[in-house]
């Protein structure tokens, strides 16, 4: 998985879950003034937590909380993650949520943001409990990214 951070000169942070185990938490070209380490891409550090509204640990928590129905009952989050409108060309759309068909025929929530200078997604896919998300602090391809690791985990 890190191979495919590097080729996608990556610049963020990271979070992989499988099994509500990490596979890969990481932040990428942070600089670290305290040990003189300037800010590039091959510079690494312990765990991925930054973004200007949230972190990829409250991503992680909300993703748990909703498919555990502490935020909605189980017949509104079955609301919720049913396609409501869209088609294969443009996406499809559950309430307040993206909604990616995966091979297997089903529906992965998703939901994503940009803006100049910084791209988000975060993915999960819940018959196979594993979830991605992607925080960037460039306008990296963070789709393109998301769509290589999916195929690795």
């Amino acid at each position: 998985m890190k191979e495919e951070l590097i080729d996608a000169d990556f610049n963020g942070c990271v979070s992989v879950r499988k099994n509500g185990r990490h596979i890969l938490n990481k932040a990428f070209g942070y600089a670290d003034l305290a040990n003189k380490i300037p800010n590039q891409l091959t510079t690494r550090f312990a765990t991925a937590s930054a973004g200007a509204f949230t972190t990829v640990i409250d991503i992680e928590k909300f993703w748990d909380a909703l498919f555990s129905y502490k935020l909605l009952s189980a017949k509104m989050t079955g609301e919720m993650l049913k396609v409501h409108s869209g088609n294969e060309e443009e996406g499809y759309y559950g309430y307040g949520i993206w909604l990616r068909k995966e091979k297997d025929d089903t529906y992965s929530p998703y939901f994503q943001g940009c803006d100049p200078g910084g791209s988000f997604i975060t993915w999960y896919h819940p018959a196979e409990n594993k979830n991605i998300t992607l925080v960037s602090n460039l306008g990296c391809n963070v789709w393109k990214l998301l769509r290589n690791l999916k195929d690795t985990i």
